[in-house]
């Protein structure tokens, strides 16, 4: 800070600017809205790690009483949220091979609030019908969300297909030299503000940290290699 009347003013919110790295942080957002570019979304949040920007999502977009449809491959991580943790939060989980549009047809309950899939998926390489999911939901209040880590731009661009929220591993493909641990959530604006705002990243602590952000801002110069 210039002074300490600035410092007071930024952490009043009088006045706009960084305060603390874990709510926000110039390098982690220089590459959140590279991700948000790369993606086609409206804003992003990066986050600690891919099992950070998986968790966020759904601790942010689920509650008690809700159901989520899960893809039945899923990454060793996300399945021990879905079977355990969310089980402690009242949130009923239930998977089905999202590959089948009929199987998904016939799960959606109007407890359903979203559905949750990997394509492909990791590490067997599964696909879904991302567009196929979308329209079955269209007009209900379901979130899709893809976890586009096997896939990324400039291969897949799920929102352009009718998902509304990304998840990646950035650990992996987008920044591609082993030497990272880190997570991005993409989508819309209320989204990412929702996840961002409601202090499961900032006040839970998943936030990206600057110096990973800058290695993956500098992995992503080759991603098309």
């Amino acid at each position: 800070f210039d002074s300490v009347e600035q410092g007071a003013a930024r952490f009043a919110k009088a006045e706009p600017g960084y305060v603390y790295s874990r709510g926000g942080n110039p390098t982690v957002r220089a590459l959140e809205e590279k991700m948000a570019l790369i993606e086609g979304g409206e804003d992003c949040v990066a986050t600690a790690s891919g099992m950070g920007a998986v968790g966020s999502v759904m601790l942010t977009m689920l509650k008690t009483g809700d159901e989520l449809l899960a893809g039945d491959c899923v990454y060793g991580g996300t399945s021990a949220v879905l079977r355990n943790t969310l089980a402690n939060f009242g949130v009923k989980v239930r998977f089905v091979d999202t590959s089948d549009l009929n199987a998904v047809a016939a799960a959606i309950t109007d407890q359903t609030k979203m559905i949750y899939f990997e394509t492909p998926t990791n590490p067997m390489m599964k696909v879904t019908d991302i567009r196929g999911i979308s329209e079955l939901i269209r007009g209900r209040n379901i979130k899709l969300v893809v976890d586009n880590t096997f896939a990324p731009p400039p291969i897949q661009f799920p929102l352009r297909e009718g998902a509304d929220i990304v998840v990646h591993s950035v650990t992996k493909y987008l920044n591609g030299h082993g030497d990272v641990v880190g997570g991005v959530v993409i989508g819309s604006a209320a989204d990412i503000a929702n996840v961002k705002g409601n202090g499961v990243t900032k006040i839970s602590g998943s936030t990206c940290s600057p110096f990973n952000a800058f290695l993956v801002l500098r992995g992503l110069q080759t991603l098309d290699l």
